[in-house]
């Protein structure tokens, strides 16, 4: 039926970073909520919705630093640039 799920988990940031956790040779999760948000659309099940490399390479993962992940808001100016952080 509709309300029946393909898989035992839900999709949220929260869910992939678990299990991407629970999943890794070492035991670590991924670095930051910004890099399971790029990884999810990079995987992406239409290649239509999937970011082009050169996009991706602007995704707030890669331009914002590490340190600043944990309170960055998606869409926001970074230091009073004027670049837009996708995420």
């Amino acid at each position: 039926g509709a309300d029946h799920l393909p898989v035992s988990w839900s999709c949220t940031d929260d869910a992939v970073s678990m299990l991407l956790e629970q999943r890794s040779a070492v035991g670590r999760a991924p670095p930051s909520l910004l890099a399971v948000r790029l990884l999810r659309r990079l995987l992406h099940w239409n290649p239509a919705a999937r970011p082009t490399a050169a996009a991706a390479l602007r995704h707030a993962y890669f331009t914002v630093p590490l340190a600043d992940q944990a309170h960055f808001v998606c869409g926001s100016l970074l230091d009073g640039g004027s670049d837009m952080h996708w995420c």
